[in-house]
């Protein structure tokens, strides 16, 4: 006897929940989409539609009595729950690693506006030389006197040392380790390291194809219009007034009073730090000093003050390129 219409419909749409969903939930998790009741609603219903699926298996119901089709019933629902299960943990969006930002997340403050969409813009922070990257200098010292001891200085790897490839963040007062595949998928800042926030980050830190960390990012001034940008090495500084300065491992923007707006430093191969003042594309704020970390929304920027961080460097540049202030 042939099925209903609607029997065969429901079982080619239950199908197409099973297969494609996970892939869609998949590319979404690579993506860096952190939106948990996206991921519970898919994987409750590729459940539901396996579940579907195993209630029409004709094997089930076919030349057995009562207890048996049950025992049928439950033995293969429980293996495709179990799979569903597997899968789920597997693919889900990473938790948050600074608490701190849920509470504001969840703050009533935030309201919804819609500000001029600022994408991130691609800026890169001068490249630090190779030989400051390598930590493990190949002149390292070898002493030679055949009568004393003969030490040299190799990286952990050469010993068969396996070290994990993550990466140390600093900003403000907290810090995060990163992987370096993590890094390798140019995401926003904030989600690198599994911050939610309403608008999006004008700053992607990142490896390119070759291996280099590459920085994308973009300066606002406090009224909004974009100040500077830094891309693939080459930066501009177009706001009157603002000067940048930077050596071998850090990088340095600041604004007419020489206050930092933006600020970064590679001190190690695995060390990043960060310190600045970036406009969200919601037009929300985010300043990061020397001692704090912290969100300011929309509705609070215009009365709220903003400590900025203490530069780094030495102003005006002119005269003074490549050098630090004095602690």
């Amino acid at each position: 006897m042939a099925k209903p219409t609607w029997e065969i419909f429901m079982s080619v749409f239950a199908a197409v929940v099973v297969f494609i969903v996970p892939i869609v939930l998949y590319l979404m998790e690579k993506a860096g989409v952190s939106l948990v009741w996206i991921f519970v609603l898919g994987w409750i219903s590729i459940a539901v539609a396996s579940e579907y699926l195993v209630v029409n298996i004709p094997w089930i119901w076919d030349d057995a009595n009562f207890l048996m089709r049950i025992w049928r019933l439950c033995f293969v629902s429980a293996i495709a729950l179990l799979i569903v299960g597997y899968f789920a943990i597997k693919i889900w969006p990473h938790p948050m690693s600074v608490k701190e930002n849920n509470e504001l997340y969840k703050s009533e403050e935030h309201k919804e506006g819609k500000a001029p969409e600022v994408k991130a813009p691609e800026v890169k922070a001068p490249e630090k030389p190779a030989e400051s990257t390598e930590k493990w200098a190949s002149t390292a010292h070898t002493n030679s006197n055949p009568n004393g001891l003969s030490f040299t200085e190799v990286s952990p790897s050469k010993l068969g040392i396996e070290v994990p490839d993550t990466f140390l963040i600093a900003f403000g007062t907290n810090t995060a380790k990163v992987a370096r595949e993590t890094l390798k998928k140019q995401l926003p800042f904030e989600q690198i390291l599994s911050m939610k926030f309403p608008g999006t980050m004008p700053l992607s830190i990142y490896f390119n194809k070759r291996g280099e960390m590459k920085v994308d990012a973009t300066i606002f001034d406090e009224r909004g219009n974009i100040a500077a940008k830094i891309k693939h090495g080459e930066f501009a500084v177009v706001h009157p007034g603002w000067d940048r300065n930077w050596d071998a491992t850090g990088f340095e923007i600041v604004d007419a009073q020489n206050r930092p707006f933006f600020y970064i430093e590679r001190p190690e191969p695995n060390t990043i730090r960060l310190l600045g003042i970036f406009r969200m594309s919601d037009g929300s704020l985010i300043s990061i000093n020397n001692d704090s970390f912290r969100y300011i929304p929309k509705v609070r920027v215009a009365s709220t003050p903003v400590v900025p961080a203490v530069p780094t460097f030495t102003y005006p540049s002119h005269g003074n390129l490549h050098k630090r202030a004095t602690p």
